[in-house]
């Protein structure tokens, strides 16, 4: 009987009530799954709590009073990449799997594509100035279009 319990209080760990094993949380090892839901529980459980930028910016891109999400995915020395999210009727769907930038918030672009405005993002380029990062909409996700390295 005390093995069994043992094994048990050992097991605990590891098992959550209906026996599906519970992965650790690896706080700077992004999650393998890409999904609104899982990102958003990732950074409330200490994912990437060990970076100084963001790990959320906000910017409605298609005009339709909802903005959109930028979830962080993974961090660097001078920025951070993130994830793209719009939520719709069904849920969140994913946009663009990978937006580098930083603590500068992104900015809307005139440019649009089927009701979508480009956009830029940036972070620090360890020479004193800027990377810009340019994406549009291809119709069926954000892509990465164009950077610029600004300089003093």
């Amino acid at each position: 009987m005390k093995a069994v319990f043992a094994l048990c209080v050992c097991a605990l760990p590891f098992f959550c009530l209906g026996g599906t094993p519970v992965k650790k949380v690896v706080p700077d090892a992004p999650p393998q799954l890409l999904t609104y839901e899982v990102l958003s529980a990732w950074h409330k459980a200490g994912g990437l709590a060990s970076s100084q930028w963001p790990k959320r910016h906000e910017l409605d891109l298609n005009g339709d009073g909802s903005k959109e999400v930028f979830l962080a995915v993974g961090g660097f020395n001078r920025g951070m990449s993130y994830a793209l999210f719009t939520h719709t009727k069904t849920g969140w769907k994913l946009l663009c799997e990978q937006v580098e930038a930083s603590h500068f918030e992104p900015e809307l672009r005139p440019q649009k594509h089927d009701g979508w405005h480009d956009f830029v993002t940036m972070h620090p380029s360890g020479r004193g100035g800027l990377w810009e990062y340019t994406s549009a909409w291809n119709g069926k996700a954000y892509e990465f279009k164009v950077s610029r390295e600004i300089t003093e």
